[in-house]
């Protein structure tokens, strides 16, 4: 997710609750029948549509309910420092900006190094180290700070199928759930080791985790793990795509078109000299934004089918 967080992995050990749990027979029957269904994939490319400057950090980027604006996640430091630094920007999804700090913090209610986003209604939920931070989105303000027992380094958020918030802790190998402002542990397993971007996808839930930079799908219901794709070191957020396949984000700057159980795709590498470093992603369409760590920028791109 970012350098805080691999540094993290380097220094602290990883708790999990034991071995991943067996895939059962109707998972896997379900998850072959899925990839039967889904179109082949064709050949992407990357359209520069724009480039926004003006970020400090940014991590996250996610739609608003009217599909033109966005909020963007600023840690404005490092991602594990209780600096009180965070803001969330506002944007339209031509890269126009609306506001460069549309939320901060206060002393009693502080934003620290907002990360994962996800917009329940008219709250906002975003993920803040050990907290998620419920924002008022028609005011702007900062309502609750909820605390996440044993939380280590919150990552991602993304709602579920009944209005639930699901949060990624990339330190404990954990899911967390948040529903009607409690918090409680959702899953817990060894194969979430480094478990970083969330996406509900039908009835289940779409995971990365760069420890072992696997696209993984959560069964809703029995919490079955099934691997769908590997080979994507640090693989961060995810988006799905118009043709029912995936595009990934992985740390430092790549950007993968994956379909279940094949290979991944590589579309793009800025992790080179004068890296654009890359963090989560917005799908929108056919419209792919990416919040850039460095230089500061978030960026808009078209997805365009090859022949």
């Amino acid at each position: 997710m970012t350098r805080t967080l691999i540094a993290l992995f380097a220094s602290v050990a990883i708790v999990s609750c034991g071995e991943a749990e067996p895939k059962s027979e109707t998972a896997t029957d379900s998850a072959q029948e899925q990839s039967q269904t889904v179109a082949p994939a064709q050949p992407l490319a990357l359209t520069e549509l724009w480039v926004l400057d003006g970020f400090n950090a940014p991590e996250s980027v996610i739609a608003a309910g009217d599909g033109t604006t966005l909020y963007v996640s600023n840690v404005g430091g490092e991602g594990s420092a209780k600096d009180g630094n965070g803001v969330i920007s506002k944007i339209g999804l031509d890269g126009r900006m609306i506001a460069r700090t549309w939320v901060s913090g206060t002393d009693a209610l502080p934003l620290h190094a907002p990360k994962g986003m996800a917009l329940i209604g008219d709250t906002l939920a975003v993920t803040d180290i050990d907290h998620v931070v419920m924002i008022d989105v028609p005011t702007g303000e900062i309502t609750a700070r909820i605390p996440i027992d044993g939380a280590a380094f919150l990552n991602d958020a993304a709602v579920g199928p009944n209005g639930t918030v699901l949060i990624s802790d990339s330190g404990t190998a954990k899911i967390h759930m948040i529903d009607n402002g409690v918090a409680s542990l959702w899953l817990e397993d060894a194969r979430l080791n480094g478990i970083n971007g969330l996406q509900l996808d039908g009835n289940r839930l779409l995971v990365t985790t760069m420890t072992a930079g696997e696209l993984l799908s959560v069964d809703w219901t029995t919490k079955a793990i099934t691997g769908l794709a590997s080979g994507m070191d640090n693989a961060d957020g995810i988006g799905l795509h118009s043709d029912g396949n995936y595009i990934i984000s992985s740390w430092p700057g790549q950007l993968w078109h994956v379909r279940d159980g094949e290979t991944p795709t590589l579309l793009q590498n800025t992790s080179g000299d004068n890296a654009v470093l890359m963090n989560d992603i917005l799908l929108s369409g056919d419209t792919l934004v990416t919040p850039n760590w460095l230089p500061g920028t978030v960026r808009g791109y078209r997805l365009v089918t090859g022949e």
